[in-house]
């Protein structure tokens, strides 16, 4: 078995993805988004002088056009790209996910993935790659995906969600530890 060379930590997930079969030469469409920033509107009403009740309201409004506008932008993702995963593995180098069962794609063929890190905040990445591996695990077909084409900045935001997971998991490890104890 060929012995595999990973630059990045991947780690076990479960997250929504949608993608479409593309050519090599294929420039990702979609980019890296997170509509939820830590917000700068706080910081904005402040210089107004504004009651603190009027201030609190206006965050409220503010959080919930976030997620207005959040639904809108899956919307659009849902007709552009046609099949939806669930992607069980992921790094900044690539990802494992589930073959939709009417995705025709064989190894070596290309593939371009909207991936919601996080639904509220929207928290999605984009990205193209190949194909390198399809398998079948507990009968279901997996493919193995290496990153071809990605932004720094959607690498960049999948390998903090990666650390973020794996601090998770260590917490939990460590909680699971102490209960025995």
């Amino acid at each position: 078995m060929e012995e595999e060379k990973r630059r990045f930590l991947r780690v076990p997930t479960r997250l929504k993805a949608y993608l479409k079969k593309v050519s090599k030469d294929t420039k990702p469409v979609h980019h890296y988004s997170r509509t939820h920033q830590p917000s700068t509107f706080n910081l904005d009403l402040k210089k107004f002088g504004l009651p603190e009740a009027l201030k609190e309201y206006l965050e409220i409004i503010n959080s919930k056009l976030d997620m207005i506008l959040s639904i809108q932008s899956l919307a659009f993702i849902e007709k552009d790209y046609p099949f939806t995963t669930e992607v069980i593995e992921i790094g900044g180098g690539g990802l494992k996910c589930l073959k939709p069962q009417k995705l025709d794609v064989k190894v070596g063929d290309f593939l371009e993935f909207v991936i919601i890190l996080s639904t509220f905040p929207l928290w999605m990445v984009g990205a193209i790659g190949k194909i390198n591996r399809i398998e079948n695990i507990d009968g279901r077909e997996v493919m193995a995906i290496e990153f071809s084409q990605i932004r720094d900045s959607d690498k960049e935001e999948i390998i903090r969600f990666v650390f973020q997971e794996e601090r998770e998991n260590i917490r939990k490890q460590k909680d699971m530890e102490e209960e025995k104890e």
